[in-house]
């Protein structure tokens, strides 16, 4: 539909190659999965600047593919190389406030323990917030603290969610990944 009323170049296109490329990706269809990224690619570099984070995303996904298709794959380290490269280039400059760690960790904190005094103990939106509070805190490599906090959404979850439920699964899968880390 787009492909009809927009002209040939437009941006929106490259985000609807996008989007199919991340379908067939997640159904294994790995060949139809890099046409559709190729043409993002290809649109993205003729309408925007060389090193638009847009164009970072397209050559991780790229390198997504190239990874689930090539197992250890030279292609899939070349697209995220292109992809480090760009956002390296591009964040700062699109997102002055990037890198303030320190001010966004004390505000998610803060707004957990709100959320902890105002909502139910079973309400998803503290599920949320504790569960990016896990991931800050894996990032920290506090490791300790991330799994007590990855441990409340996935009680939390327990409570309100069949355990097939796919943030049931998420959860594990940190919570996995966590212990994992520990272990090391």
């Amino acid at each position: 539909m787009k492909k009809r009323c927009l002209p040939s170049n437009h941006p929106e296109l490259a985000v609807s190659y996008c989007n199919i490329g991340l379908a067939h990706l997640a159904l294994n269809h790995y060949d139809e999965a890099l046409i559709y990224y190729m043409r993002d690619l290809s649109m993205s570099e003729k309408t925007l600047p060389s090193d638009h984070a847009e164009i970072g995303i397209t050559h991780h996904n790229l390198g997504q593919v190239y990874r689930a298709k090539e197992k250890g794959s030279h292609l899939a380290l070349k697209h995220y190389q292109m992809a480090i490269d760009i956002y390296m280039k591009s964040l700062p400059r699109q997102r002055p406030y990037i890198g303030r760690w320190e001010n966004a960790f004390q505000y998610a904190e803060e707004a957990f323990h709100i959320l902890e005094a105002t909502l139910s103990e079973e309400h998803r939106r503290r599920a949320k917030s504790a569960y990016i509070l896990a991931k800050v805190y894996k990032k920290m490599n506090q490791n300790n603290k991330a799994l007590e906090y990855a441990n409340k959404v996935y009680n939390i979850q327990l409570k309100t969610l069949n355990i097939n439920h796919k943030e049931v699964q998420k959860t594990l899968e940190l919570i996995k990944s966590i212990e994992i880390i520990k272990n090391i």
